[in-house]
């Protein structure tokens, strides 16, 4: 007869019981705890009123549609906020970023900041016309604490108090930087398009007025001030007063649909005021 063979019960010992010890007790070599170690972190939030869900692995941020479970990627446009994923990985921008000729910069939370954009390249942007320059560094002062007021910034109580339409703003602002371009109580969009010189969209610098078409309805007309890099200086109701946004950005409106800045100016006037 054959003798029968001892099972070993060491490897047992060894490759189970250990670990198991080990994960237990807190160590650091373990069996478990190494496994457990190469699994990533995984946090999901959706965003509100869409159907996509910020999606993080580890250090990396991903947007995923929660319909189709694909990563988003490209530039995204979502709740009126703009987003940039890796267009070959999906994985979420922050920080100073150039796409195309527009530069962006992106938030901690991936949402893009326009006005930090612009300050980033401002200094090279810079116009030889000192009276440009000071009327943009006048009217940056009002971003954050100007809200829109249909008819507001034609009188001095409307002025002091820094309540603003979109023409009486840039007169404003030109005219404390020495240039009165029209009467501050009568300032309109219509007045505007009959100063300066008028100059092709793809010639516009620094300073010029972007003016929409003459005798477009009360809704579509509006004015800004061009600063250089596709980035424009403005006060409207849809960006809630004074701020910075990019000509190629969908205006935020419920009156304008899937409409950026640029396909609404670029029907109407570029004037350039400082000749």
């Amino acid at each position: 007869m054959k003798r029968k063979q001892k099972k070993r019960i060491w490897p047992i010992i060894f490759f189970v019981v250990v670990p198991i010890i080990l994960a237990i007790s807190g160590g650091t070599t373990g069996y478990l705890l190494s496994q457990e170690a190469t699994q990533p972190v995984i946090t999901n939030q959706k965003i509100k009123g869409t159907q996509y869900k910020i999606h993080k692995v580890d250090d990396v941020t991903y947007i995923v549609n929660t319909k189709t479970k694909q990563k988003l990627k490209g530039l995204h446009i979502i709740n009126g906020a703009t987003y940039y994923l890796d267009k070959k990985t999906g994985k979420m921008a922050h920080g100073l970023k150039k796409i195309g000729n527009y530069t962006y910069y992106f938030e901690k939370n991936g949402q893009d900041n326009p006005v930090k954009a612009y300050k980033t390249v401002a200094a090279s942007l810079q116009s030889t016309d000192t009276r440009v320059n000071k009327a943009i560094k006048i009217g940056m002062q009002y971003i954050g604490n100007s809200p829109y007021v249909y008819g507001g910034g034609r009188t001095d109580a409307d002025v002091a108090a820094g309540k603003f339409d979109c023409s009486a703003f840039v007169a404003w602002i030109y005219r404390k930087a020495g240039l009165p371009l029209v009467v501050q109580s009568a300032a309109t969009t219509t007045l505007f398009s009959e100063v300066g010189t008028s100059v092709a969209w793809d010639d516009m610098q620094r300073g010029d007025l972007l003016i929409t078409p003459v005798g477009s309805s009360e809704d579509l007309q509006h004015m800004a001030v061009y600063l250089g890099g596709g980035f424009i200086l403005q006060d409207a109701n849809s960006t809630n007063g004074v701020t910075i946004s990019r000509l190629n950005e969908t205006i935020p409106s419920k009156v304008i649909k899937n409409t950026t800045w640029a396909a609404l100016f670029q029907p109407g006037l570029v004037k350039r005021v400082t000749e």
